[in-house]
């Protein structure tokens, strides 16, 4: 399974978009990023789901993200 990770630029925007992505049915799990990108808060979502409803759910509710990679599962 591809996982795709979501930087946030912030801890707040990370748990409203694990909250939203979550109550719309699709997998996620914040998690500490140990490399962050400058004017990143070090915290990604990593979605294991549809990534482009993911993405056009966090953009719909003004929730900031960089797609940062794609992992295995």
């Amino acid at each position: 399974m591809t996982v795709i990770i979501m930087e946030m630029p912030s801890y707040t925007f990370a748990v409203k978009g694990e909250k939203l992505l979550k109550a719309k049915g699709i997998s996620c799990e914040l998690k500490r990023n140990i490399n962050a990108s400058p004017g990143s808060c070090g915290y990604s979502l990593h979605v294991r789901s549809d990534s482009v409803r993911a993405a056009e759910i966090l953009k719909k509710n003004a929730v900031p993200f960089t797609v940062k990679g794609k992992g295995g599962g």
